[in-house]
């Protein structure tokens, strides 16, 4: 066996650590920490939070932004009032620094006078808790509820103290504030001795003016019968009160002739004789009837002759019998007014009858069209103040 025997110089020696120099670097990177940096989260009141009636509200923030959506777990403390629906975390969006955070308390989410909410971070993954790991909010006093306006008080009163039958009762309904709208008003009717029709008008609507008409005309029959008395009565209903003076009554007066051995009616009321200033006024034609939709004319006589022009105010009514004891009627829209010439006793009107698509029964059963004097100024209405034509069926 030969043995050998080497010898290193010292210029062999640098070479040698020069190469394992090179080894070692060539086995190594550069070394670069890239470990994320862990957010640090707080909780603040928002800027807008504590107004009047309004929810608590919160703002959460981490420094630095999270690199993924962050997850921060919260708890809210209550006192003076009860909260609903609190969330147990808020999410705050990657490469976001803050998230809104609101809870709502109890009485419709709205915020409570005199309550306190005290917002919590709590522990988790993914970040620290801040020094500023809780915030409280004191809600202001809440604002006054507005209250509703008040509802119009409504009242009834009698344009007459009496009339006569076949006559118009009239009533003046009053609304008090006047209505912001139209107002329908429920009316409801009870007599003494039988002078209403079978189905009198049981509804008014005041408009915003504050106040309106009720009319109703008391059946002409000829039958005898005692005086006696019809009394409207504002009922309860929506949107308005009933005051005080909430019914009126009319009285009556038959204009019948007493029957052999009947009851004796008692006289209509006479006026006094008008002054010459207030002349009388009637209606009248010479037709007996007119078809449904056909034109008809009434003559308007004023006794003695008006001194001016006379402006005659005119109601009309549409009358339908459904039997021969029930009658049914309705307002209709006819002329009015109408002016009598100065020094002139007369005035001639054209009406164009009511026209329906009912076809009558018989001739037991009749329809009328009445027209009406009704008071106005510079005359009276004389006696009787109404006409009535019969209308013929057409269909």
């Amino acid at each position: 066996m030969v043995s050998k025997s080497y010898f290193c110089g010292p210029a062999s020696v640098s070479a040698g650590l020069a190469l394992l120099l090179l080894l070692a670097l060539a086995g190594c990177e550069e070394g670069v920490d890239s470990s994320p940096q862990t957010p640090v989260v707080t909780v603040a009141p928002a800027a807008d939070s504590g107004d009047a009636g309004s929810a608590p509200r919160f703002v959460v923030r981490a420094a630095p932004a999270p690199r993924a959506d962050l997850a921060v777990g919260v708890k809210f403390t209550p006192s003076g009032c009860e909260l609903v629906n609190a969330p147990a975390s808020v999410t705050i969006a990657a490469g976001k620094t803050e998230a809104p955070l609101a809870v709502s308390t109890s009485g419709a989410g709205m915020g409570e006078p005199g309550c306190e909410v005290t917002a919590e971070i709590v522990a988790g993954t993914g970040y620290t808790v801040g020094a500023s790991a809780s915030a409280t909010l004191t809600l202001n006093e809440q604002a006054p509820v507005p209250q509703e306006p008040a509802l119009p008080v409504v009242t009834i009163a009698a344009d007459a103290p009496s009339v006569t039958e076949g006559d118009e009762l009239s009533f003046t309904l009053t609304a008090t504030p006047a209505p912001p709208a139209d107002l329908t008003v429920t009316v409801h009717w009870s007599q003494e001795g039988s002078f209403l029709p079978a189905n009198p008008r049981d509804t008014v609507s005041i408009p915003t003016t504050g106040t309106a008409e009720l009319k109703v005309i008391v059946p002409d029959d000829d039958r005898d019968e005692q005086a006696g008395s019809v009394t409207a009565t504002v009922a309860a209903g929506s949107g308005y009160t009933v005051g005080t003076q909430g019914a009126a009554t009319v009285k009556v007066t038959d204009n019948d002739p007493a029957v052999g051995g009947g009851p004796i009616s008692t006289p209509p009321p006479r006026s006094e004789p008008p002054a010459p200033q207030e002349p009388e006024v009637s209606i009248s034609t010479a037709a007996t009837s007119v078809a449904e939709g056909g034109t008809v004319s009434f003559t308007l006589t004023a006794e003695p002759a008006p001194l001016s022009d006379l402006s005659v105010k005119l109601s009309w009514t549409w009358q339908r019998y459904s039997s021969p004891t029930k009658i049914e009627q309705q307002e209709y829209q006819g002329p009015s007014p109408v002016t009598i010439s100065a020094s002139s006793s007369t005035a001639t009107l054209t009406v164009t009858a009511p026209d329906d698509s009912v076809k009558q029964t018989g001739p037991a059963y009749p329809s009328h069209l009445i027209g009406i004097v009704v008071r106005g100024t510079g005359y009276v209405p004389a006696r009787p103040a109404h006409k009535s034509i019969r209308l013929t069926d057409n269909d």
